[in-house]
């Protein structure tokens, strides 16, 4: 166990979850309170809260290790359509879904398209959401059982509980705004690791040529064109229909403001693998790759070899940070579409307000818990 780190995540653990109890009266108290933080999100709060949503494991410790194995080029490709995402949104998604009013993207389609195609989506929100939060939960273990020395298993359960309660309890108004603390914790925690780490190699071009040193391979195209044309596609698309990140234009005041938090949500992503460069190519030196059992740890190893206890400890709780912004937006995507989309819109339309909050409570705990299982069954 390493105490100061460990003490650092208690501390932030235990203020995001009395943030939740904090907002709870507030989010419980009408269906627009709980999934849209009363469409009162300005725009400054907003773009750091998206920011803090798209920000995940993958697009850290995921994108920082696969780019010391698959190549530089494979970082940049990822950075750029992930960087895209939001421009792109920008202007196909963000003030057009807002003026439309509606809670949840469900919703959007059955105004646009009926009943039918709004339950499919519903349950592709739900079973997809549940699923793609099992990987930020896998990276919670990971960190958990490494900084605080306690058995995979477990670390996913006490972090995965973390963030549910908070989401749970205080729905889009806690998700906003512990988004917007575990933002600012990401952009400060990786602006002094690249930071220390350029300072140790005296600029980033003895950096790079240190780790072309140690792996030659770290700055070759390794993948075809058409792979890489491929990722950056996938990438593209993802943040204009993932749910958890469509959600949040449904809390802004209003089209103009929803496009403002996505401008600004695009710059603020673009330095996360501005970042991620400094960081791949310092664990590229290190030639840690073939001593490691997942190539996502090569960040962690990277801080640890950098940074002093109360600087790793910072940078831990960025790490937590990226993933519970992005698995607390995939528990409220979740929760609406069980709750709003498919309960009130399908099941039971004059349902009270009060009653399908406390369903999308009961769902997020329910979905956390279905995706703490499937994350701790052990994988060889």
């Amino acid at each position: 166990m390493q105490v100061t780190e460990s003490i650092i995540i208690g501390i932030f653990l235990i203020v995001m979850i009395v943030m939740g109890f904090y907002f709870s009266k507030r989010a419980l108290k009408s269906e627009d309170d709980y999934w849209t933080a009363g469409r009162n999100i300005n725009s400054f709060v907003g773009a750091i809260a998206l920011f803090a949503a798209l920000t995940s494991a993958s697009s850290l410790m995921g994108a920082v290790g696969s780019g010391v194995e698959m190549g530089l080029p494979f970082l940049f490709v990822y950075g750029f359509g992930v960087t895209c995402t939001l421009p792109f949104t920008l202007f196909l998604v963000s003030g057009q879904i807002r003026r439309s009013g509606v809670r949840t993207v469900p919703e959007f389609f059955l105004k646009r398209y009926g009943m039918s195609v709004s339950i499919l989506a519903a349950l592709i929100v739900v079973i997809g959401m549940t699923f793609y939060m099992v990987p930020q939960l896998t990276a919670s273990g990971l960190i958990g059982s490494y900084v605080l020395g306690i058995d995979y298993a477990t670390a996913v359960i006490v972090l995965g509980l973390g963030f549910t309660i908070y989401a749970a309890l205080g729905g889009m108004w806690a998700i906003t705004y512990t988004d917007l603390i575990q933002g600012m914790i990401i952009l400060v925690g990786l602006a002094i690791l690249a930071i220390v780490i350029l300072f140790e190699h005296d600029g980033i071009g003895n950096l790079l040529s240190a780790a072309l040193a140690v792996d030659p391979e770290f700055g070759e195209v390794t993948q075809p064109w058409l792979s890489y044309f491929g990722l950056f596609i996938a990438f593209l698309w993802f943040g204009v229909v993932s749910p958890s990140a469509v959600m949040r234009n449904f809390a802004s005041k209003d089209a103009r403001t929803a496009r403002r938090s996505a401008m600004g949500a695009c710059f603020l992503y673009a330095s996360v693998f501005v970042f991620g460069f400094v960081i791949a190519s310092a664990g590229a030196n290190l030639d840690m790759i073939g001593s490691l059992d997942n190539s996502d740890m090569i960040f962690i190893s990277v801080v640890e070899y950098y940074l002093p206890p109360i600087l790793a400890g910072i940078m831990f709780a960025a790490l937590i940070s990226a993933i519970m912004s992005s698995a607390d937006a995939m528990l409220l995507a979740i929760s609406a579409g069980v709750a709003q989309d498919i309960y009130k819109g399908f099941i039971n339309k004059e349902a009270r307000e009060k009653t399908v909050t406390r369903l999308g409570l009961v769902v997020m705990f329910v979905a956390s818990i279905i995706g703490i299982v499937i994350a701790s069954i052990p994988r060889n």
